[in-house]
């Protein structure tokens, strides 16, 4: 049986398309390295504040509370490392901005509501 030149063309077309998607489909990924996220709480002049850091690089400065717009502190450095816990959760269960909700604080601080 002789085989016309385009069914060796497609032949060798759909070997080479097949072990292409092997070769992508099995392909190592590179681990990525996990971030090292971290917390710090700090007294500010009438509260408390806190810190977000990548191994040991500050990427939030968060001297008042998040999300009420009046710039005042925490009044407990409690409820500051409550508010960077959550943090931190966000940061790591998902890649959206690590934001907190108005809700989410009134529930830190129950005194803002």
């Amino acid at each position: 049986m002789k085989l016309s030149k385009h069914t060796i063309t497609v032949l060798l077309s759909s070997l080479l398309v097949s072990i292409t998607i092997l070769a992508y489909k099995t392909r190592r990924q590179p681990v990525k390295e996990a971030a090292r996220y971290s917390a710090e709480v700090f007294s500010v002049w009438n509260g408390w504040g806190y810190d977000i850091l990548v191994d040991d690089s500050v990427i939030i400065h968060q001297e008042s509370i998040p999300s009420i717009g009046r710039g005042i502190p925490f009044p407990e450095k409690k409820q500051a490392q409550q508010a960077a816990n959550l943090v931190l959760e966000k940061l790591s269960n998902s890649d959206d901005l690590p934001t907190l909700t108005k809700d989410e604080v009134a529930e830190i601080c129950p005194s803002l509501k």
